[in-house]
């Protein structure tokens, strides 16, 4: 069965605010979600977001980590240097998702809608 659609979101950098994060069904077969990052109020030029996507993160469920450390995983863009809305289908079975803003202003608001088929 498909998941509930997830919206990570962020308003300011990532160094300030954190990275929020989802762990999608690993089980889901097919393992493919559609993801959607929207640039919303506040964006300033030079402002970019990441959507990043590791397999370091065993764990079962959100609150159960087993030691994980997100900032010492090893991340892969999914999409990487998001200035305006862009669109990706993900079919790498990924274990972790998160929304990274990485540049610009501390004021503007990165989104990203993920939905898992599966």
């Amino acid at each position: 069965m498909p998941s509930n659609p997830v919206r990570l979101a962020l308003t300011g950098l990532s160094s300030s605010n954190g990275m929020p994060m989802w762990m999608p069904d690993i089980y889901a077969n097919p393992f493919n979600i559609f993801a959607q990052m929207q640039v919303s109020s506040g964006v300033s030029v030079g402002q970019t977001a990441n959507l990043e996507g590791t397999t370091d993160y065993t764990g079962t469920t959100s609150s159960d980590f087993n030691g994980w450390n997100p900032l010492t995983a090893s991340w892969s863009p999914i999409i990487a240097g998001a200035s305006s809305n862009q669109n990706a289908t993900i079919t790498t079975p990924f274990s972790a998702i998160r929304l990274n803003v990485t540049g610009g202003s501390s004021t503007g608001t990165f989104a990203c809608n993920l939905i898992q088929a599966g």
